[in-house]
């Protein structure tokens, strides 16, 4: 087994997050990314083919998450910083959510 760092640029970061104005009407958060192998166990999900655990674990282990700066969940997030890190290329990931008013 390869193990490889997977953190992204700091420095990177900081400055898209300086680019955004009091008056842009969208929020910004700043949080980590959990990679998984898999998209739904991986990620507390309950409408995958098989779960094997209940709602409330499912928010249990969400909750864990949260309070530990997580925001985002990813699969290919671990291979991308690897490949930033080994290469010296700075990276970040940016993750977008959009909330529709119908």
């Amino acid at each position: 087994m390869v193990k490889r760092n997977t953190e992204l640029s700091e420095d990177l970061m900081n400055a898209l997050l300086g680019c955004k104005h009091e008056s842009d009407n969208f929020k910004v958060v700043k949080g980590n990314t959990i990679g998984t192998f898999g998209f739904y166990e991986c990620q507390g999900r309950l409408d995958g083919a098989v779960c094997k655990y209940s709602k409330d674990e499912k928010m249990d282990y969400l909750h864990r998450a949260y309070e530990k700066g997580v925001r985002n969940f990813e699969m290919e997030a671990p291979c991308f910083g690897a490949m930033c890190k080994i290469t010296g290329i700075q990276g970040m990931r940016i993750a977008v959510s959009l909330k529709l008013y119908i």
